[in-house]
């Protein structure tokens, strides 16, 4: 789990969720939140199995 990538890919994803925090609120906020995060467990499942190939 230290490709550089991986890295970049879940650090983007904190950074679109800091930033979510700070300009959304409500429904909206939560959606966004529910997103990043199904794409960050999606990022780490892809990053395992390829680990495991």
């Amino acid at each position: 789990m230290k490709d550089p990538k991986f890295l970049l890919a879940i650090a983007a994803y904190l950074g679109l969720a800091f930033s979510a925090w700070r300009t959304l609120e409500g429904e909206l906020l939560w959606a966004t939140w529910i997103l990043l995060g199904v794409l960050a467990v999606k990022t780490v499942v892809v990053v395992l199995k390829r680990r495991l190939d």
